[in-house]
């Protein structure tokens, strides 16, 4: 089964799995809008997310996200429609001319089948069409495909008017070639100069020069192959702040080679941090991220002690939570991992910086509400602790505590993934009650391994680390957190506000961007720029 057809923008994969959940009479008149609307948009031009889903759904919801491009909403309303008909296809019959097939199409213009599927992305739309002989396959009807003909004027004709090269041109091309790269020229730069007096394109007269040579498989850099190794190096190089030229001069490879090679590093990690969560009725609400992510109570979190903070203060801070955090932070919590996990299923091979980094915030943001819930709920088995050793965990040395309070953490850490709100019992599930019983239940199991470790001369049990973070690969480390002392107010603005230092929750580029009315890039160069003096030695 081929794998379906990925979406590039957000919206659109998210009015996709709206209207799949709506009758056949609401996704028809959708797939007739989206039909309509591909030939109404400029590739150059923006457009509101909430002007597009007015378009197709009919309603209005406010939406202040960035305007969707017209070169990426040309493609994902084709893809809207060939996936929005996998289950209802269109029928031949429906243009008085019929239809044609992929491969019927492209003899008809005289193009491959490739050019075609390069041209889905301009907004010629291929629905599943059901065919006379009953079959269903990818079709356009006749009468788009001379509209889309109309439309796309001289780069269709061009293409179109294909004819393979005849020896003697072959032989020509490759003889001006030869003769400029004896003069000096690079490969790729004789046949772009050749390319400036002949009817072929660029690509076409370079993979000639590379044929004649022999040369076969894709164009590689003197870096050769990427390997694991080299793939590491980048992206630890990234996260340090290093610019990317720096980076490409310092491993032998081109600047557009090295960011492409830290992208598909950021999407490998990704997909190994793929988060699992639980499915909750809230979620399938068209509001629900709006209404659950949007949350004040979501958004803005208890603001976080200044300087270090003592394992007895810790206690005594956490010995207070909140007891339901299950009514809003737990299903904000999961619908920020479904939001981020959907994504990531969907990255292609390379993909664009601004996704991945949609993604990555995504995550940290669901890190933050993760340790929200834990603290909320650390009391409780703080609690059920005191109640065994019949005395307040303040009281305990320095050793103990830490390893108490590391048991807890363990415990409740261990507890919240696999809880699920939407339960129904006897009672009503509670997070605080679940967690007082599994901390009474691996209490009995602790005391019981203590006691063999010791029978056996075997060593105690080791306190375990007090930090707890469920994407520490995403987050500020906390040696860096330290050294914020050294960045200016606007550096320090800038990164407590990317990895979500203050009330609250982390920021993407583009928000930022947006905040400051400055560009993304200069909003990325900036945080660079601060990322390394955190990383800079002490003295230097």
């Amino acid at each position: 089964m081929p794998r379906p057809a990925v979406f590039r923008t957000s919206t659109l994969e998210g009015l996709f799995e709206s209207l799949k959940a709506r009758p056949l009479t609401q996704r028809k008149a959708a797939l007739d809008a989206a039909e309509e609307l591909v030939w109404e948009i400029e590739p150059s031009s923006g457009y509101p997310a909430e002007f597009v889903r007015w378009r197709l759904l009919g309603d209005r919801v406010p939406d202040d996200s960035a305007p969707l491009s017209g070169d990426a909403l040309l493609g994902d309303l084709g893809i809207l429609v060939q996936r929005l008909t996998e289950d209802s296809p269109v029928d031949a019959s429906t243009d008085p001319d019929g239809a044609l097939d992929m491969h019927e199409a492209a003899a008809a213009l005289e193009v491959s089948v490739r050019t075609l599927q390069r041209w889905r992305a301009r907004g010629l739309v291929f629905p599943h069409v059901r065919f006379p002989d009953g079959q269903v396959r990818l079709g356009v009807l006749q009468g788009a495909l001379r509209r889309f003909r109309e439309r796309g004027g001289t780069s269709v004709q061009r293409a179109t008017g294909f004819t393979r090269i005849t020896a003697e041109e072959e032989h020509q091309l490759l003889e001006r070639a030869n003769a400029l790269m004896a003069q000096g020229h690079s490969l790729n730069q004789a046949a772009l100069e050749v390319s400036g007096g002949s009817a072929r394109a660029h690509e076409t007269i370079r993979q000639l020069i590379r044929r004649h040579r022999g040369q076969r498989g894709p164009v590689r850099g003197f870096g050769g192959r990427v390997r694991e190794r080299e793939r590491a190096l980048v992206l630890k190089a990234f996260e340090r702040g290093l610019e990317c030229s720096t980076i490409a001069f310092r491993i032998g490879r081109s600047t557009p080679s090295t960011r492409r090679i830290g992208a598909e590093a950021r999407a490998e990690r990704l997909r190994r941090l793929r988060p699992v969560w639980i499915e909750m009725p809230a979620f399938e609400q068209e509001d629900a991220e709006h209404v659950l992510l949007g949350a004040r109570d979501v958004v803005h979190g208890p603001e976080p002690s200044s300087g270090p903070v003592s394992v007895f203060e810790l206690v005594e801070s956490l010995r207070r939570g909140n007891a339901h955090p299950e009514a809003l932070l737990l299903p904000a919590m999961h619908l920020q991992l479904r939001s981020a996990a959907r994504q990531i299923d969907v990255l292609p091979r390379t993909p664009p910086v601004g996704r991945l980094d949609e993604i990555e915030t995504g995550l940290r943001r669901a890190d933050r509400l993760w340790r929200r819930v834990v603290e909320s709920v650390l009391g409780a088995a703080f609690r059920r602790v005191e109640q065994h050793i019949a005395a307040p965990l303040t009281d305990l040395d320095l050793p103990d505590l830490e390893r108490w309070f590391a048991f807890c953490v363990q415990v409740v850490t261990s507890t919240i993934d696999g809880f699920d709100p939407t339960a129904r019992g006897e009672l009503e599930p509670r997070l605080d009650r679940f967690v007082a019983l599994e901390t009474d239940k691996l209490i009995v199991l602790r005391e019981r391994e203590v006691a063999r470790s010791s029978k056996e001369g075997g060593a105690p049990l080791q306190p375990a680390s007090m930090s707890f973070a469920r994407f520490p690969q995403l987050l500020l480390p906390p040696r860096l957190q330290g050294r914020m002392d050294r960045l200016d107010a606007e550096g320090s603005k800038l990164v407590t506000a990317r990895y979500g230092l203050s009330s609250e929750h982390p920021l993407t580029i583009a928000e930022l961007a947006d905040r400051s009315s400055v560009s993304r890039r200069a909003i990325s160069s900036m945080i660079s720029e601060s990322l390394r003096q955190l990383h800079r030695p002490e003295g230097t």
